[in-house]
């Protein structure tokens, strides 16, 4: 269960392109054993991208939802990793590190989709 975090850790650090934000969500969305709110918000990236993904070209206003929705995932990914017991080392380009904490700041996921828009 922690290595699938620490995976799913590290690629959200490192994903500079909308197609590595979503293989990241779709591989999420896929895991049955991740937790539902790690899934539902993985959902609202792949569910975001997917008409657009294909195409050379994306609007802007799809782009900020998509990348609002994945700083979300990536709090959530933290915050998972977190609750196994494993630390991680601070810095957007850090790298998954046992000996140290990130801090982060706990967010309710029911408000934050409402702030995008994005309520089911």
């Amino acid at each position: 269960m922690t290595h699938r975090y620490l995976d799913w850790l590290e690629s959200s650090q490192v994903a500079r392109s909308y197609r590595a934000m979503f293989v990241l969500a779709t591989a999420i969305v896929s895991d049955d054993t991740a937790p539902k709110d790690l899934r539902r918000m993985a959902r609202r990236v792949t569910t975001t991208l997917e008409p657009v993904i294909d195409k050379p070209i994306a609007s802007a206003a799809v782009l900020k939802k998509t990348y609002n929705f994945f700083s979300l995932l990536s709090v959530f990914i933290v915050t998972e990793a977190n609750k196994t017991g494993f630390r991680t080392s601070e810095g957007r380009s850090a790298r998954a590190d046992p000996g140290k904490e990130v801090s982060f700041t706990s967010i309710n996921l029911g408000d934050a989709l409402a702030k995008l828009g994005g309520v089911d």
